[in-house]
Protein backbone atom coordinates (compact mmCIF):
# COMPACT_ATOMS: atom_id res chain seq x y z
CA UNK A 1 0.00 0.00 0.00
CA UNK A 2 1.57 3.11 -1.09
CA UNK A 3 2.04 6.40 1.51
CA UNK A 4 -1.23 9.11 0.82
CA UNK A 5 0.64 12.03 1.98
CA UNK A 6 3.29 11.75 -0.46
CA UNK A 7 3.04 13.40 -3.43
CA UNK A 8 3.36 12.10 -7.07
CA UNK A 9 6.80 13.05 -8.52
CA UNK A 10 6.15 13.51 -12.13
CA UNK A 11 7.47 16.03 -14.60
CA UNK A 12 4.53 18.05 -17.49
CA UNK A 13 7.11 16.63 -19.91
CA UNK A 14 5.89 12.83 -19.03
CA UNK A 15 2.48 13.56 -18.90
CA UNK A 16 2.23 14.47 -22.97
CA UNK A 17 5.50 12.58 -23.75
CA UNK A 18 7.41 14.81 -25.64
CA UNK A 19 9.41 17.85 -24.71
CA UNK A 20 9.48 21.09 -26.74
CA UNK A 21 13.28 22.19 -27.33
CA UNK A 22 13.73 26.31 -28.49
CA UNK A 23 15.83 25.77 -31.33
CA UNK A 24 16.82 29.60 -32.11
CA UNK A 25 15.39 33.26 -32.13
CA UNK A 26 15.16 35.63 -34.50
CA UNK A 27 16.98 38.89 -33.94
CA UNK A 28 13.75 41.13 -34.17
CA UNK A 29 11.85 38.90 -31.62
CA UNK A 30 14.82 39.16 -29.29
CA UNK A 31 14.66 42.82 -29.41
CA UNK A 32 10.55 42.80 -28.93
CA UNK A 33 10.85 41.30 -26.06
CA UNK A 34 13.38 43.04 -24.38
CA UNK A 35 11.61 46.36 -25.36
CA UNK A 36 8.80 44.95 -23.10
CA UNK A 37 10.42 43.77 -20.24
CA UNK A 38 12.65 47.59 -20.51
CA UNK A 39 9.39 49.57 -20.74
CA UNK A 40 7.73 47.44 -17.89
CA UNK A 41 11.12 48.31 -15.87
CA UNK A 42 10.44 51.75 -17.09
CA UNK A 43 7.47 51.95 -15.81
CA UNK A 44 7.93 50.99 -12.45
CA UNK A 45 11.23 53.19 -11.95
CA UNK A 46 8.90 55.87 -13.17
CA UNK A 47 6.32 55.86 -10.88
CA UNK A 48 9.01 55.38 -7.80
CA UNK A 49 10.73 58.31 -9.01
CA UNK A 50 7.34 60.32 -9.60
CA UNK A 51 6.60 59.13 -6.21
CA UNK A 52 9.70 60.75 -4.44
CA UNK A 53 9.46 63.72 -6.01
CA UNK A 54 6.00 64.29 -4.78
CA UNK A 55 6.63 63.39 -1.39
CA UNK A 56 9.89 66.04 -1.63
CA UNK A 57 7.30 68.39 -3.03
CA UNK A 58 5.14 67.47 -0.08
CA UNK A 59 8.04 67.86 2.87
CA UNK A 60 9.18 71.29 1.92
CA UNK A 61 7.02 73.55 -0.24
CA UNK A 62 8.62 76.38 1.10
CA UNK A 63 12.04 75.31 -0.30
CA UNK A 64 14.40 76.58 -2.83
CA UNK A 65 12.66 75.26 -6.02
CA UNK A 66 9.04 75.95 -6.87
CA UNK A 67 6.99 73.08 -5.79
CA UNK A 68 5.19 72.44 -8.88
CA UNK A 69 8.40 71.60 -10.58
CA UNK A 70 9.31 68.81 -8.25
CA UNK A 71 5.86 67.38 -9.94
CA UNK A 72 6.85 68.67 -13.62
CA UNK A 73 10.21 65.92 -12.94
CA UNK A 74 8.10 63.83 -11.64
CA UNK A 75 5.94 63.41 -14.36
CA UNK A 76 8.55 63.48 -16.76
CA UNK A 77 10.20 60.66 -15.39
CA UNK A 78 6.82 58.80 -15.39
CA UNK A 79 7.09 59.29 -19.42
CA UNK A 80 10.52 59.03 -20.57
CA UNK A 81 11.65 56.47 -18.49
CA UNK A 82 9.87 53.64 -20.02
CA UNK A 83 10.59 54.87 -23.28
CA UNK A 84 14.11 54.90 -22.91
CA UNK A 85 14.24 51.69 -21.14
CA UNK A 86 12.10 50.58 -24.05
CA UNK A 87 14.26 51.52 -26.59
CA UNK A 88 17.45 50.70 -24.99
CA UNK A 89 16.32 47.03 -24.09
CA UNK A 90 15.34 47.16 -27.69
CA UNK A 91 18.84 47.43 -28.54
CA UNK A 92 20.17 45.24 -26.17
CA UNK A 93 18.02 42.35 -26.86
CA UNK A 94 18.72 42.90 -30.33
CA UNK A 95 22.79 42.61 -29.31
CA UNK A 96 22.68 39.66 -27.00
CA UNK A 97 21.12 37.73 -30.20
CA UNK A 98 23.04 38.24 -32.64
CA UNK A 99 26.18 37.55 -29.98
Amino acid sequence: MSNPFESPQFHSAELTGRTIRLKRVTVLSAGIFGAAAGAGMGLIVGALVLLMALAGALENPGGGAAPGMSAVVGVFALIAAPLFYGIFGFIGGMLNAVI
